[in-house]
């Protein structure tokens, strides 16, 4: 994790912050005390430095030397970052700082980036003075794909970041603005060139024979987008002739007995109206069914996959048929010239 305290809002933050991300990378860690945070939330050390860089950004003390500051930087794994059950630890940090406001952008980091691991990472950009445009918004960048190889492994590091890879998540962050990546593929297939197209613009035109591959880098979602509620879905208990059995005391006296092994949850977006997803979802399935509100959970994850992925339609029939024979006649092309 690295703080760094900034005045600008075009984006020198996140420059320098991906450029000691370069030191990192060599083996320099950039680490923070946890100021006191760890023994309540043990079972989620990862992100310890995340939850001690949102604490100093709502105080404004980021500052490496404790000046006032308005920028922190965190960098956090997938497993812990991205996912997890409402009401655990890890969802109850993403929805803190997501319904705090301090979130300005989460940047997907190429794999076998650290020495010690593989698995996907994420810097978290956090302010306590987003500008306006993004006051209620969070830019997620994809730069899984900004990595080249490195002349010699270290562990399970192979790939690293280039100037020019940290310059473009960095001009994608300062423009605050939903992009794609264009790929240039020759007729083989093989990548020639890529392109990065700013929402509106015209992609560029595919080399003769091959074609113009696009995917999602830079998309803009509102806070709540990745929050919901889970809600408890209960149905009551019958008996042998279908009669629902009600309660003979406390507060379920009078009402219908919920019954365990029928019991569902759904998990409704914060953004929709959970009546109205349950008679649309629920009840044409299940008419006795009720929500216990007493249950109901909030949490936050941030599924990057789900927002990045693009699909990718099967090659059709015809052609894979075609290749096929054209495979099998060479086969027997070669076994009739050893037979010979």
């Amino acid at each position: 994790a690295c703080w760094i305290s900034s005045e600008s809002d075009d984006g020198t933050a996140a420059h320098r912050c991906l450029a000691r991300l370069g030191q990192y990378q060599r083996g320099n860690a950039i680490r923070i005390a946890n100021r006191g945070l760890g023994a309540s939330v043990q079972d989620v050390g990862e992100m310890m430095d995340l939850v001690a860089i949102a604490v100093a950004v709502a105080r404004g003390e980021t500052g490496m030397d404790r000046r006032a500051g308005d920028h922190g930087f965190g960098e956090t794994p997938s497993n812990l970052a991205i996912w997890g059950e409402d009401g655990d630890s890890e969802s109850d940090i993403r929805r803190h700082v997501l319904e705090s406001d301090l979130v300005e952008a989460i940047i997907a980091l190429p794999t076998d980036m650290f020495y010690n691991t593989g698995i996907a990472t994420y810097v978290w950009v956090l302010s306590n003075k987003k500008p306006a445009a993004r006051n209620g918004k969070v830019q997620l960048i994809d730069a899984s794909s900004f990595w080249q190889k490195m002349r010699k492994s270290l562990g399970s590091k192979r790939k690293e970041m280039g100037d020019k890879h940290i310059a473009d998540v960095t001009r994608l962050f300062g423009a605050f603005v939903e992009a794609g990546l264009a790929i240039l593929l020759d007729t083989d297939g093989k990548e020639v060139g890529r392109e990065i197209v700013v929402a509106g613009d015209q992609p560029p035109a595919a080399p003769e024979g091959g074609k113009v591959k696009l995917a999602p880098l830079s998309r803009i979602f509102d806070n709540k987008s990745f929050g919901y509620r889970t809600i408890t879905v209960e149905r009551p208990v019958v008996d042998e002739t279908g009669k629902v059995l009600l309660g003979q005391k406390g507060k379920l006296k009078g009402k219908p007995q919920p019954d365990s092994s029928l019991r569902d949850t759904e998990n409704v977006p914060l953004a929709e109206d959970v009546d109205a997803y349950f008679s649309r979802e629920v009840l044409p399935h299940a008419a006795d069914a009720w929500i216990d509100h007493d249950k109901t959970k909030i949490g936050y994850e941030i599924p990057f996959n789900r927002h990045f992925y693009v699909f990718e339609p099967p090659r059709p029939l015809a052609e894979i048929d075609a290749e096929l024979a054209d495979v099998t006649a060479r086969i027997q092309a070669m076994l009739t010239e050893l037979a010979a």
